[in-house]
């Protein structure tokens, strides 16, 4: 690597950059998502800041930039999307609602594990080994329950079934 890092789109069949763009952050962008004209990722800043990157695909920059906690590894942070928002599980133990065209964070709960949206609901595992689904827009609990797995790994929910494991 020549130290400069970057956000690119290719052409999934032959591989035909369509764009590069440089970015600023020390070591890169992670945890992708893109819909409609943005893209979002997850970046750690020199002082091992996480923060969430809103990038607008039309003019190539980013957006809005909000932080979420302190780590040594990106890895205990993840993100999904579901109607005006994206769901971000930082390092610090919390899931957060950000905006996703201001990046301004409506709520934030405790969650031990990524987040899942589907029917609706934002679903997480949480500290106390119990399943949440939440209410997307207030973070109101709508459904907990133990599936007694002890510490579970990121659910999945497909049509009406919810899948979960335990990782021990």
């Amino acid at each position: 690597s020549n130290g400069i890092n970057y956000v690119a789109a290719y052409n999934p069949v032959n591989g035909t950059e369509f764009w590069k763009k440089s970015i600023t952050e020390k070591w890169g962008a992670d945890r992708l998502i893109a819909e409609g004209t943005m893209l979002y990722y997850l970046s750690i800043q020199t002082n091992r800041d996480i923060i969430v990157n809103g990038f607008d695909l039309t003019t190539r920059t980013v957006k809005w930039q909000r932080n979420i906690g302190i780590t040594t590894s990106i890895a205990y942070s993840d993100m999904a999307l579901d109607g005006n928002q994206l769901f971000v599980r930082g390092p610090n133990g919390y899931l957060s609602a950000i905006n996703k065209m201001t990046g301004t964070v409506n709520w934030t709960k405790p969650a031990y594990l990524a987040p899942i949206c589907a029917n609706n609901k934002v679903y997480s595992y949480n500290y106390d080994y119990k399943i949440y689904s939440l209410d997307p827009a207030t973070g109101n609990v709508i459904t907990q329950f133990n599936p007694n797995l002890g510490v579970g790994t990121t659910p999945f929910v497909d049509g009406t079934t919810l899948y979960v494991s335990s990782a021990t």
